[in-house]
C-alpha cells in the first residue's frame, strides 16, 4: 500500500535503470534496439509503463521519479532540436515535426508542474540533478550540462507560469480561470480567464526582457508576473504574502488591456 503521507524525494535515477535493465520486458525488447539512443528510449517507456502498470501499489514519490525518468529523453530531444531551429542551424524541420517536439516540451512542463503539486516540499535542486544524473550515466558531460539548463529554464518558466495563476486567483472581477487547451498552448498561450467581462489570452514570461523579446516577434499576449527569483524564497510556488504583494502589479497590466483574447494570434 502507499504511504499516507508523500515522501519529498525523488529516486535515484541510476537505480531505476539498473533495476529496468534487469527486467525480463527490458531484455526481450533490446534485441530490437540498434544502438544506444534506441536502448536509451526504450528505458523511459518500460520506466512509463512501469508507473502505470503499478500506480496503485508505488508511493507517490515512485511513480513521480519513474514518469521524469520517461520524459527526460524526449524533452532533451526536443529541446535541442526546436533550440537548433530557432538557431537556424537547421530548417529541416516540417510542421509536424515541429508540432511533435513542441508537444513533448508542453508534456514535461506539465509533468514539473504536477512533481511540485504532489511533493511541494522537494527541493528544486533534486529535479534538476535527477535530470542532471540520469543524463550524465545515459550519455555525457557535454549533453548533461545542456539538460540541466533546459531543465532549470523549464522550472523557471512553470514557476512564473504557476506564480502568475495564484496572482489571478487574488484580483477582484478575473472569471473563469482556465489552462489553455493543447491546441492554444501550441499558439503560446498558457491562460485563458476574463477580466471585468473582458476575455483574455495571456503567455506567461519570467522577466520583463522575455517579454520584450516576445513582442518583437509579434507575440503579443506575452506578460510578466513581476515576481523576482528571490520572492520564491526558493521554493516552486509563491508564497502567500508575496502573492498579495504582486497580484496588484499584474492587475495593472490587465487594466491597460494588454494580452486580451485573440484567437487567430499566430505564436511561433
Amino acid at each position: 500500500m502507499p504511504s499516507k503521507q508523500t515522501p519529498q524525494t525523488l529516486l535515484d535515477p541510476t537505480k531505476i535503470t539498473s533495476d529496468l535493465v534487469r527486467s525480463d520486458s527490458f531484455l526481450e525488447q533490446k534485441r530490437e534496439a540498434r544502438n544506444r539512443l534506441a536502448v536509451v528510449r526504450l528505458l523511459g517507456r518500460n520506466a512509463g509503463t512501469l508507473a502505470r502498470e503499478q500506480e496503485k501499489t508505488l508511493s507517490v514519490n515512485e511513480v513521480l521519479s519513474m514518469q521524469l525518468y520517461e520524459s527526460t529523453i524526449p524533452f532533451i530531444e526536443a529541446q535541442h532540436a526546436l533550440d537548433r531551429m530557432r538557431a537556424d542551424e537547421v530548417n529541416i524541420l516540417d510542421r509536424d515535426e515541429v508540432v511533435a517536439y513542441k508537444l513533448d516540451v508542453i508534456h514535461f512542463n506539465h509533468l514539473i508542474k504536477d512533481i511540485f503539486d504532489k511533493m511541494p516540499d522537494l527541493p528544486i535542486a533534486d529535479v534538476l540533478n535527477f535530470v542532471k544524473t540520469q543524463i550524465l550515466h545515459q550519455f555525457s558531460p557535454e549533453l548533461a550540462k545542456y539538460a540541466y539548463q533546459v531543465t532549470r529554464e523549464s522550472i523557471v518558466g512553470m514557476q512564473h507560469e504557476t506564480a502568475y495563476e495564484q496572482m489571478l486567483y487574488h484580483i477582484e472581477g478575473v472569471d473563469d480561470i482556465r489552462g489553455a487547451s493543447e491546441e492554444e498552448e501550441l499558439l503560446g498561450v498558457d491562460y485563458v480567464f476574463s477580466y471585468r467581462s473582458i476575455p483574455f489570452a495571456v503567455d506567461v514570461k519570467s522577466s520583463e526582457r522575455n517579454v520584450q523579446e516576445a513582442y518583437i516577434k509579434g507575440h503579443d499576449s506575452a506578460v510578466w508576473t513581476h515576481v523576482p527569483y528571490e520572492a520564491f524564497g526558493g521554493k516552486f510556488r509563491l508564497p502567500y504574502d508575496e502573492v498579495q504583494r504582486y497580484a496588484p502589479r499584474i492587475q495593472a497590466d490587465l487594466d491597460s488591456g494588454i494580452a486580451t483574447y485573440m484567437p487567430t494570434a499566430r505564436h511561433r
